[in-house]
């Protein structure tokens, strides 16, 4: 574009402010933020999914085995719910699978030294079982006066099976799964699980897929997260109790699957929105080197070793009259951790920047105490060594970066969600432009082109008056009409700037440059991808 066609044109407003700093990696334990670096290096990924995920595998060591006390009064389980948005073909799984494999290792030989004792046990709750059965038919065949002796067994067999919980596989991670099976899953296991997902078919399952009349059971993951108790109704056995129970959700899914959230009745007003720390880093696709460095084998191997170490005794979850270590947070953290309350308080406000989101806002500070234990568990050798010192003020200083950041990404998720409709249709309007590839249309074109996202000429013309805000397009003036007929339509001018951007790969980067994005290279100040 010719410097002469630029003049008088501002560069466009971005729809969405793109002041997201960098995901902070140097809030991480130096030998777990090289790992991050060199892994988001290696796969050309933005280091916010490894750094996501790498809090969502602390919080799987963590989970109902250390819980964080604050204040007396003022406790804190160390779960956490983790969504990471970035389009198709960022390598998602990819990262997915090395963040977890330690996990997944850990799990894998847990399952195979624990078999040959769970083999055991279902034998012997079967012929149990079995014996049970015939004793009953005995009992059923005396006309009604039983042997003493035999009603005797009877009754010490099935108080036995009633007491004694079936034998169950040890798991630290689950799939997709309902509500029902997850409360039963909490229940064998200690009160303790975690889901760590490349695919956001979660959602639909929380929305009811697969209820009888798609009503969304919403309860078993809200007491979850707050740890509350759960009680777990089976039929044809005695309730369940299970304490404290706490889930970690990791999730890394597309854009489509925010977007469609909050539709979903429920979702917004029970407050399951805003339970979730969110990342919507800049897509890096079109911009990846091919030739790049893998991760050297002594990186892998410290990041291996340190997340199995913290895995050890996982195991004791499971026991009877399991109590959680607790890990407190110094005097001088504290304090730290006050100021960023009072930090955020007044964003909180109706008009002010969290006023849009005050749910998720009145629970950020709890959830950054949360990540300031488990960035405080990363640097020690184990969970036992963790929890005989405290959360230094350091630590929660690290932590507040990590909140501001998940500040700014929340801001846009849920302006994404919907609560801002006429940004998200004057996006429409743009990549309708873009795909156009021409400096000036009018407003009959834009109607014609755009009726399936538009009803009405009324919703279009918001839309218009928004970009012309926004210094995108510019109303130029009508030509005088020409005889009977219909009045000609108006017109607008398109920034060139906009058209200079947007000259190749039209459609994607006119999304971008809708201002969403502020990243421009790997490794560098990034903000949340754009639709």
């Amino acid at each position: 574009m010719p410097p002469s066609d630029l003049a008088g044109w501002p560069r466009p407003t971005p729809l969405q402010a793109s002041e997201c700093r960098p995901f902070p990696v140097q809030a991480f334990p130096d030998s777990l933020a090289q790992y991050l670096v060199t892994l988001a290096d290696e796969t050309q990924t933005p280091p916010d999914l490894p750094g996501m995920l790498a809090l969502a595998v602390l919080a799987t060591c963590c989970g109902k085995r250390v819980v964080l006390e604050v204040r007396p009064n003022w406790r804190e389980p160390l779960s956490l719910w983790l969504v990471v948005v970035l389009g198709s073909g960022n390598r998602k799984t990819a990262v997915l699978r090395r963040m977890t494999e330690p996990v997944t290792a850990y799990e894998r030989e847990w399952l195979r030294s624990f078999a040959p004792s769970l083999a055991v046990e279902r034998s012997r709750r079967r012929s149990l079982e079995a014996t049970l059965h015939r004793l009953e038919q005995e009992i059923a065949r005396s006309d009604g006066s039983p042997d003493p002796a035999l009603e005797a067994n009877r009754c010490r067999i099935a108080e036995k099976l009633e007491t004694a919980p079936a034998p169950v596989a040890p798991r630290l991670l689950v799939e997709d799964i309902t509500p029902e099976s997850l409360a039963s899953v909490l229940a064998e296991q200690g009160g303790r699980i975690a889901l760590l997902s490349d695919e956001g078919g979660l959602f639909d399952i929380m929305a009811g897929r697969y209820s009888r009349h798609g009503i969304p059971n919403l309860d078993v993951y809200l007491k979850a997260d707050s740890a509350s108790d759960i009680r777990v109704d089976r039929k044809g056995r005695a309730a369940e109790f299970v304490d404290a129970a706490t889930l970690t959700l990791g999730l890394a899914v597309q854009p489509e699957v925010i977007r469609n959230l909050s539709g979903q009745p429920g979702f917004a007003g029970r407050g399951l929105l805003a339970r979730f720390l969110y990342s919507w880093p800049a897509d890096t696709v079109g911009r990846r080197r091919v030739n790049v460095a893998p991760v050297s084998e002594s990186v892998e191997a410290t990041y291996r070793e340190r997340v199995l170490r913290l895995l050890a005794g996982a195991e004791q979850v499971q026991k009877p009259g399991f109590q959680p270590a607790v890990l407190r947070v110094s005097r001088f953290g504290c304090r730290v951790l006050d100021e960023f309350a009072e930090e955020v308080e007044p964003q909180l406000e109706e008009h002010a920047p969290l006023g849009a989101i005050q749910g998720w806002g009145s629970k950020l500070t709890g959830k950054v105490a949360r990540i300031a234990a488990l960035l405080h568990v990363a640097e020690c050798e184990s969970l036992e060594h963790a929890v005989t010192g405290e959360v230094e003020a350091l630590t929660v200083g690290r932590a507040v970066e990590l909140g501001r950041y998940l500040i700014e990404h929340a801001k846009h998720v849920f302006a994404e969600m919907g609560a801002d409709p006429i940004k998200r249709e004057a996006r429409q309007v743009l990549a309708w432009v873009a795909s156009q590839r021409r400096e000036r249309f009018s407003r009959r074109d834009a109607f014609s082109g755009l009726r399936a996202h538009f009803p009405t000429v009324d919703r279009l013309d918001g839309a218009l008056r928004l970009l012309e805000e926004h210094d995108y397009l510019r109303a130029e003036q009508a030509p005088p009409r020409q005889g009977a007929g219909r009045p000609p339509s108006p017109t607008f001018a398109v920034s060139p700037h906009f058209l200079s951007q947007n000259s190749q790969n039209p459609q994607k980067r006119a999304f971008a440059n809708s201002g969403d994005s502020a990243g421009n290279g790997l490794g560098r100040a990034r903000g949340p991808a754009a639709p």
